[in-house]
C-alpha cells in the first residue's frame, strides 16, 4: 500500500517545539476542540492527573478547563453529542470503592455544568438523607483460598469497613438510598493467586437499623466501560465494556496450573441507566470495540477483532448487531506482526469511515498505528499517515465539515508496560495535505472536535460551543486517599488491552505452528 508523504512530515513534526506550533490557525475550520490533558507533569503514572479542556482550533493558544479535578485520576474518550451540547467520557473518578467498574461513562455540558456518572452505579458526592448498617461475610471465589487486605464500602459513601479473620464486616453510615455494598481484597490459594478481587451485593437500608447483606463472594474480574459514542438523538449510547480476569490455564511449558490474565471487549447499547450488551449473531467469538454512531444513519461502525490471525475487520451494523457488514478487513502478510483496528469515528455526512489501525509485532518489540480513511461501502481506502516505529497516532476525530481529521501522537517507549511517554494533537486534511500541529507541551491528547466560537472568553449560541461560563470543580471526597490505594496502578496507555490480546494472539500462532485458530 502507498504510504504517503504525509508520514514523512508526521515524523518531523512529532518532535517540533517552539511558539509556531500554537500560533493562529486561520485556516482550520473554526471549532471548539475539546481534548484531554495531563495537568501534573509528573512521570509517575499513580501521580497523573487528567482534565478535560476546551481549545479554540483556529487560535490553540485560547484554552480552558472544561472539567478541573485536584486529584490523581484519568480521563480519556471524549467525545460530543451529535448536536454538541455535551460531551461524555470514560473514566476513573469513583474507582476504587465508589462505584462497580474501574472506569465508568460520564457526561458533562459544553459549558462545565451538569457533571454525572452514567454507568457503574456510582454516585457523585455523598447520598442524602438517613442512614443504617450493613453486615455480611466476604469469602474468597476460588477453592481453598485466603483473602487479606478486605475493605468494604456501600453506593454514595466514603466510609469503609475492614474484614475479620473469618471475613465478617459491619458498615456504618450507609446512606437510605445506596443499593450495593462491595468488597474487595487480595485472594491467595495454593497457585499463588489470583490476586485483587472484587464482589457485592444488593441491599435495602433500613434507616436506623442494622440489615444482613449476606455472603459476598470475590471474583477476579473487573470491568471498564470506555469509548463512548451518541446516538443522532442524544438518548443512547454505544460503549465498549471491557472486562479483565483471571483465569487457571495449563503452563505451556510445564504443564502446571497457573492463574494467567485475560481480557475482552464487547459492546453495549446504554439507555436512561441500563446496559444492553451487542452480539453479531453468528460471530459471537467475535471482541467488538471503538465503535461509532453514524450520525445519518441507524448504523454502527466498529473494530471486530476473531479469534484468529488475520481477523481483524472494520464492520458496518445495526446497533442491535444485525445487518453486520465488514468494511475493511486488515491484511495478512507475516506471522511476526499482528494488524487490528482499534477506533473508527464516521464523517459527518456519514459516507466515510476514519479509523486506526495498529502494527504490533508478536514479541512486543515494537509497534505503530496509523490513520485510514474508507468509504462505508468498503471502497476508496487511503492511508493519511505514516508513523515510525513506537509512534501510535490515536483518537481520529472529524471536523464539523467533514474537510479535516484531528487525531494525537502517542510516544510509547515499552509496550510490555505500556506508558505514554510523549502525546500531542494534529489536523490534517482528509486530502492527506496540510498537517497542522495543535499542541506542543507533550501532554495533551484525544481530541474531539465540535462546533463553536471563535474565542472562549465570548458567549455563543448554545447550540454551538462555549459559553464562557466556569468548569465545574471536583475535590478529592473524604476517604478517596484509601479508595485509590486499593486498586492496583495499571500501565496510563489507554489502549493497553492491546498488548493482552497480542500476547494471547502469540500464544495461539505457537501452539498452533503459526496458522492461528
Amino acid at each position: 500500500m502507498k504510504r504517503w508523504i504525509t508520514g514523512i512530515f508526521l515524523a518531523l513534526m512529532v518532535l517540533a517545539v517552539g511558539r509556531d506550533s500554537i500560533a493562529q490557525r486561520p485556516g482550520l475550520p473554526p471549532g471548539l476542540m475539546a481534548f484531554v490533558h495531563e495537568d501534573s507533569g509528573s512521570r509517575d503514572p499513580a501521580r497523573k492527573l487528567f482534565n478535560l479542556w476546551l481549545m479554540d482550533v483556529q487560535n490553540p493558544a485560547e484554552r480552558r478547563r472544561l472539567t478541573n479535578f485536584a486529584f490523581s485520576l484519568r480521563l480519556q474518550d471524549p467525545v460530543w453529542s451529535k448536536d454538541y451540547r455535551q460531551v461524555a467520557f470514560s473514566g476513573d473518578f469513583n474507582n476504587g470503592l465508589r462505584s462497580l467498574e474501574e472506569m465508568s461513562l460520564y457526561a458533562i455540558r459544553f459549558d462545565g455544568t451538569n457533571l454525572r456518572q452514567l454507568t457503574g452505579f456510582g454516585v457523585l458526592g455523598q447520598l442524602p438523607g438517613p442512614s443504617g448498617t450493613v453486615t455480611g461475610r466476604v469469602v474468597p471465589g476460588v477453592q481453598n483460598g485466603t483473602i487479606s487486605g478486605c475493605i468494604v464500602s456501600a453506593q454514595g459513601t466514603a466510609e469503609t469497613a475492614s474484614c475479620d479473620a473469618d471475613g465478617r464486616f459491619v458498615l456504618n453510615n450507609v446512606p437510605r438510598d445506596a443499593i450495593w455494598v462491595r468488597a474487595q481484597a487480595t485472594v491467595n490459594d495454593s497457585l499463588g493467586g489470583p490476586g485483587l478481587s472484587m464482589g457485592f451485593a444488593r441491599i435495602t437500608v433500613r434507616p436506623g437499623q442494622m440489615i444482613n447483606a449476606g455472603t459476598i463472594t470475590l471474583q477476579p474480574t473487573f470491568s471498564k466501560s470506555i469509548q463512548p459514542s451518541w446516538s443522532p438523538d442524544g438518548r443512547r449510547l454505544v460503549l465498549t465494556s471491557h472486562v479483565r480476569s483471571m483465569i487457571r490455564q495449563p503452563n505451556p511449558n510445564t504443564g502446571l496450573l497457573e492463574w494467567r490474565p485475560t481480557s475482552g471487549n464487547q459492546l453495549a447499547l446504554w439507555s436512561g441507566g441500563e446496559l444492553q450488551p451487542i452480539t453479531i449473531p453468528g460471530a459471537e467469538l467475535f471482541d467488538l470495540s471503538g465503535a461509532d454512531w453514524s450520525p445519518i444513519q441507524d448504523r454502527i461502525a466498529c473494530a471486530a477483532l476473531g479469534p484468529g490471525a488475520g481477523q481483524a475487520f472494520l464492520v458496518s451494523m445495526n446497533p442491535d448487531g444485525s445487518n453486520a457488514r465488514a468494511v475493511y478487513q486488515v491484511p495478512l502478510d507475516s506471522f511476526q506482526v499482528i494488524r487490528l483496528i482499534a477506533q473508527c469515528r464516521w464523517s459527518p455526512d456519514g459516507r466515510q469511515i476514519a479509523f486506526i489501525q495498529s502494527t504490533i509485532s508478536l514479541d512486543l518489540t515494537f509497534g505503530w498505528s496509523d490513520l485510514f480513511v474508507i468509504n462505508a461501502d468498503g471502497t476508496g481506502l487511503r492511508q493519511l499517515t505514516s508513523a515510525r516505529a513506537m509512534q501510535f497516532v490515536t483518537s481520529p476525530s472529524w471536523s464539523p465539515d467533514g474537510q479535516y481529521l484531528a487525531f494525537d501522537v502517542q510516544i510509547i517507549a515499552n509496550l510490555i508496560a505500556p506508558v505514554v511517554e510523549r502525546s500531542d494533537i494534529y489536523a490534517l486534511r482528509v486530502d492527506g495535505r496540510g498537517l497542522t500541529q495543535l499542541t506542543n507541551d507533550g501532554r495533551s491528547s484525544q481530541p474531539a472536535w465540535g462546533r463553536g466560537g471563535l474565542a472562549l472568553n465570548e458567549a455563543k449560541d448554545e447550540s454551538a460551543g462555549f459559553t464562557g461560563r466556569g468548569a465545574i470543580n471536583a475535590t478529592a471526597p473524604d476517604g478517596w486517599p484509601i479508595a485509590r490505594q486499593a486498586v492496583n496502578e495499571r500501565p496510563s496507555w489507554p489502549f493497553a488491552w492491546i498488548v493482552d490480546w497480542v500476547r494471547e494472539m502469540a500464544r495461539t500462532i505457537d501452539r498452533d505452528g503459526g496458522e492461528g485458530r
